[in-house]
């Protein structure tokens, strides 16, 4: 199945769990895009986020491919292209993506790969 942006770009190409009556979170293995089609992810998900193994590109190349949770990449995985070329530029990019992510899912503080619930 496929999802599209409200502008009619496709988003997301992939499997959904049709179990639920009035939404259907993205489930399985798919594919996500951007609005200029380019590929963002390419793995598994599980109640419409990014869990278990999957590969996230940056401007059109792989960038990290490992294990996520809850939307979140979890352990150090491994840095493609980029960290092959500019190891610190790398790891200032993936701590930013992941201080955005944090912003994003406030639920939880991710230290040390463990998650705790926010008091």
């Amino acid at each position: 199945m496929k999802e599209y942006d409200q502008d009619g770009n496709l988003i997301y190409e992939g499997c959904f769990d049709e179990t639920l009556a009035t939404f259907c979170p993205r489930e399985g293995n798919g594919e996500e895009y951007d609005s200029e089609g380019n590929m963002v992810y390419n793995g598994e998900w599980q109640k419409d986020q990014r869990n278990g193994n999957g590969d996230f590109y940056k401007d059109g190349y792989l960038f990290f491919t490992g294990y996520w949770k809850n939307n979140l990449p979890m352990g150090e995985g491994c840095y493609a292209q980029l960290a092959k070329v500019n190891p610190e530029k790398a790891q200032e990019l993936y701590e930013s993506n992941l201080k955005d992510a944090q912003k994003r899912y406030s639920n939880y503080v991710y230290l040390a790969q463990k998650e705790y619930p926010n008091k």
